[in-house]
């Protein structure tokens, strides 16, 4: 992969080699085609992780599959998210003045379709300082049947997605059987 990856920088790097070497004879004409050029390379540098990610696929087809799941894991969380933020502000004074929980029950009046939020979506509370909780949505893997595949994809996903290993955001998801997103 890495071979294909090197062989068409390669093939960029000789091109460019010719557009300068076109644009030599006048110095304005090659101040603009660096700067072109320039432009070129920032956005080959942008493009490499997908260029990778897609040959992943070519190579894996397998890894499609995986790739899929973590980030369908990924949106599940979030709409429980989404549901969580809803419950505070339709619930704010009954939570503050502790006639209510947070609960599955409550954020599944949010979803037109509750059954997809089965046994494997956990919720739970931490105390933080003086009485304050975090509220944080978990999705169990292993009751899932995931595999080690999909969770190598979350592990990539976790830092820029806000997934954690634990209850605690010092703890970025790795391959724990639970991951986590606070919600609050």
């Amino acid at each position: 992969m890495k071979k294909l990856l090197l062989a068409v920088l390669v093939l960029v790097l000789v091109y460019m080699t010719g557009s300068v070497r076109v644009a030599i004879g006048n110095d304005g004409a090659l101040l603009q085609e660096i700067r072109e050029l320039r432009e070129e390379v920032a956005e080959l540098k942008k493009d490499t992780q997908h260029i990778l990610d897609l040959m992943e696929i070519i190579i894996d087809p397998d890894s499609l599959m995986y790739t899929t799941a973590a980030s369908n894991i990924i949106s599940d969380l979030r709409r429980l998210k989404a549901a969580s933020i809803i419950f505070y502000a339709d619930y704010f004074l009954d939570e503050v003045q502790s006639n209510i929980a947070f609960d599955t029950k409550y954020l599944l009046q949010y979803f037109d379709n509750p059954s997809k939020f089965t046994s494997e979506y956990y919720i739970s509370t931490t105390m933080v300082v003086e009485g304050a909780e975090q509220w944080w949505l978990g999705y169990d893997l292993k009751k899932a049947g995931k595999n080690e595949g999909v969770k190598e994809k979350l592990k990539n996903k976790a830092e820029l997605n806000g997934i954690y290993g634990d209850l605690n955001v010092d703890v970025i998801y790795t391959d724990q059987d639970i991951a986590w997103m606070q919600a609050r």
